[in-house]
């Protein structure tokens, strides 16, 4: 069995207008969207063994914050610049060479949504910032995702949260 765990980065700010895309950093409701989700992955005893990111700031900052309840996460955290501007395609082949059995990536949108659609058995419109969808796959290699259809175990959003 192996598992996906896609989580969007938080909310970023465009208040400086002038900064290059990948420079944005988290706006105030990313900077208190993703602890509370740190929490949330912590109450539920998440783990992973590896864990891409983008390296974009957005996408650093996120991994900062959800690290601070969950510090293994951060010990796993590997920067691809693959993952940046992604379209699903190049998410899945990234997918595809990877050997642990638990993963996760911290990315954007749109690759994130049409991804998970592709993927998975669900049908999500959008990802929102900071939240989670985790897939469960039955499969033995990561490079068979294509022929297999994963199932949405878990999908969160910060406002389902406060909810």
């Amino acid at each position: 069995m192996h598992t996906l765990t896609l989580i969007r980065h938080a909310k970023s700010s465009w208040e400086n207008s002038q900064l290059p895309d990948l420079e944005r950093p988290l706006g105030k409701r990313g900077l208190r969207d993703a602890p509370r989700i740190g929490g949330f992955l912590k109450n539920m005893k998440f783990s992973t063994d590896v864990c891409l990111l983008s390296p974009s700031r957005r996408t650093r900052q996120t991994l900062q914050l959800l690290g601070q309840d969950n510090p293994a996460l951060l010990k796993v955290a590997q920067e691809d610049a693959k993952i940046y501007e992604a379209d699903y395609t190049i998410l899945l082949a990234l997918i595809k060479q990877q050997t642990q059995a638990n993963l996760t990536i911290i990315g954007h949108n749109p690759g994130f949504t049409d991804l998970l659609n592709a993927i998975s058995d669900s049908r999500i419109a959008n990802l929102p910032t900071c939240s989670v969808a985790q897939i469960r796959f039955d499969m033995e290699r990561w490079s068979d995702v294509s022929q297999t259809r994963g199932i949405l175990q878990l999908f969160v959003t910060p406002k389902s949260l406060s909810a």
